[in-house]
C-alpha cells in the first residue's frame, strides 16, 4: 500500500509542477488586438526584398 501512495504522490506533485509552469494568469493576457512580440511574420528590415537570383547555368529557363 506504502508504494501506491508514493507512486500516486509523486504523479499529484508532477501534475502540480506542470499545472503551475504552463498556467496564464488573467492579469499577464495581452488585450486583444495589442502586440504580441511573436516578431515571425515581420519582415527583417525595412528595405525592399532583395531580388531573385540569376538561374542557375545548367537550369532550362522558363
Amino acid at each position: 500500500m506504502a508504494p501506491t501512495l508514493i507512486v500516486l504522490g509523486l504523479l499529484a506533485l508532477g501534475v502540480a509542477i506542470v499545472a503551475f509552469a504552463t498556467r496564464h494568469p488573467t492579469g499577464r493576457l495581452p488585450a486583444p488586438g495589442a502586440d504580441q512580440d511573436t516578431a515571425w511574420p515581420d519582415p527583417v528590415s525595412d528595405q525592399a526584398p532583395p531580388a531573385p537570383s540569376p538561374p542557375h547555368p545548367s537550369e532550362p529557363r522558363s
